[in-house]
């Protein structure tokens, strides 16, 4: 890093924009010095006493694993925080439109409906998803799509008692039938007394993680808390 640059790495991280913060950040991951370490150090003293900014605690703890010496501060604190808030503010949302729609791992529009008129719907439709759900539910549905399922989409097996079979998503279910969505969009209703056993509903969504980065899983959370209703305006 040129000294410059670090001699202004202060000022970055208490007066600065995010972004800029951010950026900061990243120039000390990449700096290979004790002046460096010793910022980092003081920020993870700071994150484990909740004095950092949402929306820089990632970039902070991905800095600080370059380093071996911070080893052991880091483990302390990921010991005792466990539920990956640091991925819920922060994020870039041009960036996570573009692994939306562009990725190839995650192929999110293969399963949903966002931006564009037309679309899949395997998966719930997510045009104003930002207006619906807060971005802790965004978040765990991209950690962990099983924690909550929307209706009408988690895919069971049902057995029947004559020896069939029949699989699809819950669409809808009351204390006498049970009714799928069926692949070709069509539902079938069948009566609780015809069935032997039924599966818990499942999510075809695999986890985001290790598909995605953790950076990147950021992003997809800011775009689709973006994805909001549009207000009509008054006249």
């Amino acid at each position: 890093m040129n000294p410059h640059a670090l001699h202004c790495v202060p000022d970055a991280l208490n007066e600065a924009d995010t972004v800029t913060k951010q950026l900061a950040f990243d120039l000390l991951a990449t700096a290979a010095n004790a002046k460096a370490d010793q910022f980092l150090a003081t920020w993870l003293d700071k994150l484990a006493q909740n004095q950092v900014p949402a929306a820089i605690q990632l970039d902070l703890i991905e800095a600080a694993a370059t380093r071996e010496s911070l080893k052991p501060k880091l483990d302390a604190y990921t010991q005792t925080h466990t539920t990956n808030d640091e991925l819920l503010e922060g994020g870039d949302v041009t960036t996570g439109r573009d692994i939306v729609t562009n990725h190839l791992g995650a192929n999110c529009i293969a399963c949903h409906t966002i931006e564009a008129k037309e679309g899949s719907q395997v998966g719930p439709n997510l045009k104003i998803i930002g207006s619906q759900k807060d971005r802790k539910y965004l978040l765990e549905s991209l950690l962990n799509p099983i924690a909550q399922i929307a209706p009408g989409y988690g895919l069971i097996s049902i057995a029947l008692k004559d020896g069939k079979s029949i699989s699809g998503s819950l669409d809808k279910e009351d204390a006498t039938r049970m009714t799928l969505r069926m692949p070709d969009g069509k539902t079938q209703s069948i009566p609780r007394a015809q069935i032997a056993t039924a599966t818990p509903p499942i999510s075809v969504m695999p986890p985001m993680l290790g598909i995605l980065t953790k950076p990147q899983i950021r992003d997809v959370v800011a775009y689709l808390a973006s994805l909001k209703a549009k207000t009509s305006k008054k006249k």
